[in-house]
């Protein structure tokens, strides 16, 4: 699987039966001459980096198990394209709860391949029910094979991920950013910057005392530093929500005054298994778009669907528990577009917003200068 894309690198990560060397070779092309890249396993896979290459640029990889010899059977292939440096047009989807390995789950695969993403943030319950590292074959590599060979997954961890070993086995799969907490495990916290957005993913299974410590001062600091246009943050268990698990207290208390003060525009996270988006938030209360952070829950991805309790409450603007669903979202300079769409391919739900130039020129984040175009 294709992971940590930039405008001039990838990694590919993979896995092969028995021991040995692997070679990666990119495919000649009229902007390089093929190259090889031979590695040997460390933890049970092989992790493969391609530097130096050109933004905006389309890549085809093969994997061979040993050689590089023109006779050397294929075991897998992919195409990955690298982003543009002044990219501020690019699309994401965001999904969570979704490993249960059946129909549903396939389902929900293909209507993802078919909106063809840039990237996918996954909020968490990557392989159930326990997060053991021999469910990821059936439960992750086998649904979306054919996306993952081109499209970089960012996962954070899931309540039912850290049943096995505190999380290991989904530490040890993915390849992700070591840039998080001083004093919190690598990759459990992590951040990083996509054409015109920044995305940050938090472990949201931390205990308290980390998440007050560690966690929210760090959050707040990188989304503070951040001079993208959009800011966006993931976690597993949802704070403004309104289903089978209740609120969060923990980081209801630690991060969303981190959240807010950080100028997050829209947090994402799973463990309840529907879709809901809340109005623009602050402290609790409805604001206008320019003031606010947007909660959206997208924990239906393939796992179960749980129903939203009614009445709803008035900070949600929209929720969905008809079927199995996940988000996309389209960021094109300072308007970003947000769907919801279920496992039929059909828009539930639709919100647009649109930033106003500051008078420095430049889009601001929430409590500085948005307005909320449009909320279905």
């Amino acid at each position: 699987m294709v992971q940590l894309l930039t405008p001039r690198s990838f990694a590919v990560v993979w896995a092969l039966e028995g021991v040995g060397p692997a070679v990666l070779r990119l495919l000649p092309s009229a902007e390089l001459d093929g190259r090889t890249v031979t590695m040997d396993p460390r933890d049970g896979r092989y992790v493969a980096r391609l530097d130096d290459l050109l933004p905006g640029r389309a890549y085809s990889y093969e994997v061979c198990g040993r050689e590089a010899r023109t006779d050397e059977p294929v075991r897998f292939a992919g195409s990955v394209r690298t982003p543009r440096e002044d990219c501020r047009s690019f699309r994401f989807e965001v999904l969570g709860d979704s490993g249960g390995g059946g129909g549903a789950q396939l389902r929900v695969e293909w209507c993802m391949r078919h909106h063809q993403p840039d990237l996918i943030l996954h909020t968490g319950d990557v392989v159930y029910e326990t997060g053991a590292r021999e469910s990821y074959p059936s439960r992750f590599f086998r649904p979306y094979q054919q996306l993952m060979a081109g499209v970089p997954f960012y996962p954070v961890l899931g309540n039912h991920d850290v049943m096995t070993d505190d999380g290991e086995p989904l530490l040890q799969t993915f390849l992700l950013p070591e840039n998080g907490p001083e004093g919190v495990g690598p990759e459990r916290c992590y951040w990083f910057d996509h054409c015109d957005a920044r995305f940050v993913g938090v472990d949201s299974n931390l205990e308290e005392g980390v998440m007050f410590s560690r966690v929210a001062p760090w959050l707040e600091e990188t989304l503070s530093q951040a001079t993208t246009t959009w800011r966006f943050v993931y976690f597993h268990h949802a704070i403004y929500t309104n289903a089978r698990n209740a609120a969060d207290q923990k980081l209801l208390a630690y991060l969303v005054p981190a959240l807010e003060r950080g100028g997050a525009d829209i947090v994402f996270a799973g463990h309840n298994h529907l879709y809901e988006r809340s109005h623009p938030l602050r402290g609790g209360q409805i604001v206008p778009a320019d003031q606010g952070v947007v909660y959206v829950t997208t924990g239906a991805g393939g796992s179960s669907v749980y129903a939203e309790r009614l009445p709803p409450p008035d900070f949600l603007a929209a929720f969905y528990d008809d079927d199995f669903s996940f988000t996309v979202v389209d960021v094109d300079g300072p308007r970003l577009a947000l769907r919801q769409i279920n496992s039929d391919n059909e828009v539930v739900d639709e919100w647009v917003r649109e930033k106003r130039p500051s008078p420095d020129g430049r889009p601001d984040g929430p409590s500085r200068a948005s307005a909320d175009v449009y909320s279905g």
